[in-house]
């Protein structure tokens, strides 16, 4: 993958893993369901899905018209944990946590 004038970044789409270089600054432009979607080049079924679980930050405008800052996505989705499923209890050394 070639890095051009950006950071390389991995962000967390669904179940998967997407690595991607991010060559400018991210606009705050808002964005619909679908421009998110070709942005994050996954569907915009995902995006809902993904809207529907509160992964994403949504801007509403009314009670059923959202948009997207890609701005605040990107970084909702980098900053994500990744190393736990919800509910799931850790064992360190015999002790739970």
């Amino acid at each position: 993958m070639n890095r051009i004038n950006g950071q390389l970044t991995t962000l967390k789409v669904g179940n998967k893993a997407i690595t991607a270089v991010v060559a400018a600054p991210v606009e705050n432009k808002l964005l619909t369901r679908e421009e998110l979607a070709r942005a994050l080049q996954v569907s915009a079924r995902t995006v809902s899905e993904m809207t529907a679980a509160q992964e994403i930050p949504v801007v509403r405008i009314r009670k059923w018209l959202i948009r997207f800052c890609l701005a605040d996505v990107v970084q909702a989705l980098t900053l994500k944990p990744q190393s736990k499923a919800p509910g799931l209890i850790a064992v360190v050394k015999g002790v739970q946590s």
